[in-house]
């Protein structure tokens, strides 16, 4: 939770050390105090066009999602963590609500031991989701980890990422990667099919 002044500048909340309101802000929370302690009821942040994925994300998900909650951070590094790891929590379940639809899926299954500890470095073992007992899933909102990809390929012989817009991704053997999953859903079920027949 963060906590900082501000003022209200052209219907705007804008933070300033000497301002008259206080700014409470974090995971999904946000709310504007005015100098008598009350709630403000009417307030709004400066958009930030990187909400817009977030926002159909969230449609896509069926999850609402207060945008001001992410507005309200007067840090842009923090605000940019806070945006993509909420863009990648809606995207994956968004993906978990579209193919348990279809499939029996399992999410976040150890596929092999983790040897993190002992050899100091960490190691990459629960797919996303895995379909059907057979397909591994990965669900990517932006860059694709291959070594991720290549450590679940040792043991889950197929697999897809499906990718919510577009990325780079050259997949092992075996695997497949999709990419614009969140214009058509049914491409990445008609994959999963097809994978599940061979």
């Amino acid at each position: 939770m963060i906590t900082y002044k501000a003022e209200i500048v052209d219907g705007f909340v804008k933070p300033s050390e000497g301002g008259r309101f206080t700014v409470l802000c974090g995971r999904g929370i946000v709310k504007v105090i005015d100098e008598n302690g009350d709630d403000v009821r009417d307030f709004k942040f400066k958009e930030d066009s990187r909400t817009n994925r977030v926002e159909l994300m969230s449609k896509k998900a069926g999850i609402e999602i207060d945008l001001n909650s992410l507005l309200c951070l007067p840090n842009k590094k923090e605000r940019e963590f806070e945006i993509n790891r909420l863009e990648g929590m809606l995207y994956e379940e968004y993906v978990f609500k579209l193919i348990s639809s279809k499939f029996s899926v399992i999410r976040q299954r150890e596929v092999f031991p983790s040897l993190a500890k002992f050899i100091g470095r960490t190691s990459h073992n629960r797919p996303d989701f895995i379909v059907e007992g057979k397909i591994a899933v990965e669900a990517k909102v932006g860059e694709v980890n291959i070594e991720q990809i290549r450590e679940y390929s040792r043991f889950l012989k197929k697999g897809i990422v499906a990718i919510a817009f577009y990325a780079q991704c050259s997949p092992p053997a075996g695997w497949i990667c999709l990419q614009w999953i969140v214009s058509d859903g049914k491409r990445l079920l008609s994959y999963i099919e097809s994978l599940l027949s061979r």
